[in-house]
């Protein structure tokens, strides 16, 4: 016997997820209640340049209380693909076009209560673009070595959970036999 939606009740709508309370049926016969937030997904992309610098953006996350390096990134709108959404991010927050996407991983950010799933890009050949930010986005580009960037995970200077499984991704694919870039 399979888990089984009985039903979905959704408290709020917001312009990036929706929170519902879902009745489960469990494989034990039991019948749970959960909250769910529901969400499109996003895409990030793994950015480096010929300098092998990576391209980071730094931005305010309230949530945290605190400025953060991250991947550039974006919530999936409803009718774009994830590579589509990629592509757009790179080029609207970071200000580069790139000419070839490869998917390194997607992952799930908080399998728990959200059914939110991350695509992580690896950007190659990259092109200068205009920058092209949303009305509410206060974004700093920021250029920092590969080899930098992955020790800062370590030293607690990088925090973000899709941009540390994006770097370390793309450190083990440069250390691989037969590396993509």
């Amino acid at each position: 016997m399979a888990y089984e939606l009985l039903s979905r009740e959704v408290k709020y709508r917001g312009r990036i997820f929706e929170f519902s309370i879902d009745q489960v049926l469990f494989q034990s016969g039991a019948t749970v209640q959960l909250e769910v937030i529901n969400h499109n997904g996003g895409a990030a992309v793994v950015a480096i340049t010929d300098k092998q610098e990576v391209v980071l953006v730094k931005q305010y996350r309230h949530p945290m209380g605190e400025y953060l390096l991250e991947l550039p990134a974006g919530k999936i709108d409803l009718g774009h693909t994830p590579e589509q959404t990629a592509k757009n991010e790179l080029a609207q927050e970071a200000g580069f076009k790139a000419k070839q996407l490869i998917l390194l991983t997607t992952t799930y950010p908080a399998p728990g209560y959200s059914g939110e799933r991350l695509y992580i890009y690896l950007a190659k050949d990259l092109e200068v673009v205009a920058q092209d930010l949303d009305f509410d986005e206060e974004i700093e580009v920021v250029y920092l070595p590969f080899s930098q960037a992955c020790e800062m995970i370590f030293t607690g200077e990088i925090r973000d959970a899709k941009t540390i499984i994006g770097l370390l991704a793309t450190d083990k694919l440069l250390k691989s036999s037969n590396p993509t870039l």
